[in-house]
């Protein structure tokens, strides 16, 4: 009816409306929110805009598409690995890119002998730190010497195109952790073409009264200066973190200098790697992270004292506390009255977030990320090296580690290869 009232909607339905559509936004958000605030820690340096490649800039990297959009490839790639990796790790990986017509597609290249020969074959590299890159040299070493020694294209025939599992029994059928090395043989390999192989570092070792094996690095670093590698890729941080039990027999103990390592992670062992690259004029810097820890491979000791730890036990934090101030105040001790680093409040810290866990890993390898994100925001015009991350804790999972491991994978050492190839592919300057 013309001129009719139109009804009116009460007071209380119109603020029910509302309500209800600030719920339904908050319902679309958060769930996003949370899945980068989850993700963020394993890769924060992908999350954040990257210094531009500046025309003024000493070093330049390879230009194509998946080198110049590398964070982004790199994640998928990633990811990849980690979701498929019998069928990802030697092969070939293309993945379309429809939002660049330019760059239709990023591709990183299998294991395969011209990959080795254009990111490794010729150069100098030095392999820094633990085990964890121990192992890794020597199936490096293992195929380098193979292909010089037998054909040039024998990783092709052994490799290309085989799922990982047949790719590592090709390499290694008797499932050898050094692949047949003697364990007196040095990690290094020298070739006549001008590559130089090498690892330098710690093996083991945590016992307090060895720091030489966890805290000593003045020697390897006059090696490292001597040998004068084009790369660098450095890591330690899995024995500079602890599981300290009730009965010091048992769990895994530390030397004082491994939590001052631990505490001052930054200037102690990031800073002064940097420092050691640049005088010894390396043209890549890779910080490896630290493994992935499968707890869940624990047994025993270990298995128990993680378990303390894990949910935070106080009785395990105040013995933790006690064992390193009784380690601390020691009368034959020289760390006795440093208290600005190893005061009370900071023990009590190390006892809650080094732990040789999961959690104490994510807490290095943030770290670390941080650390490599300023350096390059703030030296990306100032310096001849360029200085990255190999990111190989993401594509590492429980499957690949023995029973009564947990921190070993090496049934993943030819794709954790692949994806350093990879990594210098993109981060090597070119000039």
């Amino acid at each position: 009816m013309i001129g009719a009232a139109v009804p009116q909607v009460p007071q209380s339905r119109k603020q029910y409306l509302h309500y209800g559509l600030v719920l339904l936004c908050i319902a679309c958000i958060l769930p996003t929110r949370l899945f980068w605030k989850s993700h963020k820690w394993r890769f924060p340096s992908l999350y954040k805009q990257q210094p531009p490649q500046d025309k003024h800039s000493k070093t330049s990297i390879n230009t194509t598409a998946e080198c110049r959009y590398f964070p982004e490839a790199l994640a998928q790639f990633v990811r990849d690995l980690q979701e498929r990796p019998e069928q990802t790790a030697l092969r070939d990986w293309v993945l379309p890119n429809k939002k660049h017509r330019k760059y239709p597609s990023w591709h990183f290249p299998g294991l395969s002998s011209p990959l080795l020969d254009q990111t490794i074959r010729g150069k100098r590299m030095v392999l820094l730190g633990d085990s964890t890159l121990f192992y890794l040299t020597r199936w490096m070493q293992t195929l380098l010497q193979n292909t010089t020694q037998q054909s040039p294209r024998v990783v092709d025939h052994l490799l290309l195109g085989m799922d990982m599992t047949k790719g590592n029994y090709a390499v290694n059928p008797d499932m050898d952790v050094q692949l047949g090395w003697d364990n007196s043989t040095l990690a290094k390999v020298q070739l006549q073409d001008g590559t130089h192989i090498q690892w330098l570092g710690h093996r083991g070792g945590s016992d307090p009264q060895e720091e030489d094996q966890v805290c000593q690095f003045d020697g390897i670093f006059r090696q490292i200066r001597q040998i004068q590698p084009d790369i660098l890729v450095a890591n330690f941080g899995l024995h500079w973190l602890h599981l300290i039990a009730s009965d010091p027999e048992h769990g895994r103990t530390v030397p004082l200098c491994a939590v001052q390592y631990w505490l001052d992670y930054q200037s102690a062992w990031l800073e002064q790697v940097t420092q050691v690259a640049q005088d010894s004029q390396v043209k890549l810097l890779l910080f490896k992270t630290t493994n992935f820890m499968c707890i869940d491979n624990f047994w025993g000791d270990y298995s128990d004292a993680v378990a303390l730890y894990q949910r935070q036990d106080p009785y395990a934090i105040s013995r933790c506390e006690r064992t390193l101030q009784r380690l601390r105040d020691g009368h034959d001790n020289k760390h006795r009255g440093e208290t600005s680093i190893l005061g009370d409040a900071n023990l009590t810290r190390y006892c809650q977030k080094g732990v040789f866990d999961e959690w104490g890993v994510k807490d290095l390898n943030h770290r670390v990320l941080e650390y490599v994100h300023q350096y390059n925001q703030n030296n990306y015009k100032d310096t001849d090296m360029k200085v990255a991350v190999f990111n190989d804790h993401d594509i590492q999972s429980c499957a690949y580690s023995e029973p009564n491991d947990g921190r070993h994978y090496h049934p993943l050492n030819l794709m954790r290869l692949r994806l350093l190839a990879n990594v210098i592919q993109c981060q090597y300057p070119t000039t």
